[in-house]
């Protein structure tokens, strides 16, 4: 049914849950996986120059450690089930625009993804990769929570 699933993670707890769960559908559907972390680019919100903490390096080599840690696990989570997988780390301004953006020039056929289940003023105000996603996708999205 599915040959190449996308799975995003940030690094989170629930992201994790869905992982364990993108990677045995692939195995038993015998799909490949493609793993994708993503980050803001660089900016400077800031009067004053002397209050700059970060500088672009910092901010490069901050990103690509978080995203190597995460997307570490979905590659060893992969091999141990016998799961081709591609890893990738993406800058980005809109993290739902990369997931779909990725999905569709990767081939994939299913986008998995975790929901961190915010409800009510919470899910208003804070809003949600997730529903942004599911809202917008041309492409089945398994929520795992």
């Amino acid at each position: 049914m599915y040959s190449h699933i996308l799975i995003w993670t940030d690094g989170s707890d629930a992201a994790r849950r869905a992982i364990s769960h993108g990677i045995e559908l692939a195995r038993v559907m015998s799909a490949r996986v493609t793993a994708i972390a993503i980050h803001p680019p660089f900016r400077i919100l800031a009067v004053a120059p002397e209050v700059i903490v970060a500088t672009p390096p910092d901010h490069a080599a901050a990103a690509k450690a978080d995203a190597d840690e995460a997307l570490a696990g979905v590659a060893e989570t992969a091999k141990a089930a016998g799961v081709v997988c591609e890893t990738l780390m993406i800058e980005h301004e809109s993290t739902p625009s990369a997931i779909a953006e990725t999905a569709a020039s990767k081939g994939c056929d299913l986008i998995v993804m975790s929901s961190r289940g915010r409800r009510g003023v919470t899910a208003l105000v804070l809003g949600s990769i997730t529903m942004e996603v599911v809202a917008n996708s041309t492409m089945p999205v398994l929520v795992c929570r």
